[in-house]
């Protein structure tokens, strides 16, 4: 009878798999937080209200299984949130107003469409997202008009979230008189 040896890349090959899939699982998980499922699917929403230049309430059109079948709060990924009662930040944070409230105008029946990146959720557990209307990238519009400040999520930056970060250059803020 022939003893066959272990075989030690196998075994290693199999518990590398086993440790980047829990990885996978928990990064996944980090969307489901103190037992409430916040499941969202990108896709279409319809942009019922703007908040302020960084947040909006949207109601989503696409995606079955859909935990969020009525309005919820979406605050756009990549943007620094303005303090519309901080007096240095007033002129700006209009301003900021004045182009989410145009870009909002020109989508066709306020619907627009919402791309998530590795971080859904932010601090206060609002999702967080990118937000296109056509060709038109709202976070990036934001940034090249200086008002708004980028904001840098821990990983490993996505395509969009890499198109922010070359849209804000060296972050110089223009201030309004």
């Amino acid at each position: 009878m022939v003893r066959r040896r272990p075989r030690w890349g196998l075994i290693g090959g199999v518990a590398i798999l086993a440790i980047v899939g829990w990885s996978n699982v928990r990064r996944s998980m980090s969307d489901v937080r103190w037992g409430r499922d916040l499941f969202l699917l990108e896709g279409r929403v319809e942009i019922v209200k703007v908040e302020d230049a960084v947040t909006l309430v949207v109601r989503a059109l696409d995606g079955p299984g859909q935990k969020y079948n009525g309005d919820f709060r979406l605050r756009l990924l990549g943007i620094e949130r303005l303090k519309a009662e901080a007096p240095d930040e007033q002129p700006n944070a209009a301003r900021a107003l004045e182009v989410t409230n145009r870009f909002v105008e020109h989508c066709p029946q306020r619907v627009a469409k919402i791309v998530f990146d590795h971080q859904r959720f932010d601090d206060t557990e609002t999702p967080i997202a990118f937000l296109f209307c056509g060709e038109s990238f709202l976070n990036a519009e934001l940034l090249q008009s200086r008002l708004v400040r980028l904001k840098r999520y821990p990983g490993m930056p996505t395509k969009w979230m890499r198109e922010l970060i070359k849209v804000a250059g060296d972050q110089t803020l223009q201030r309004v008189p």
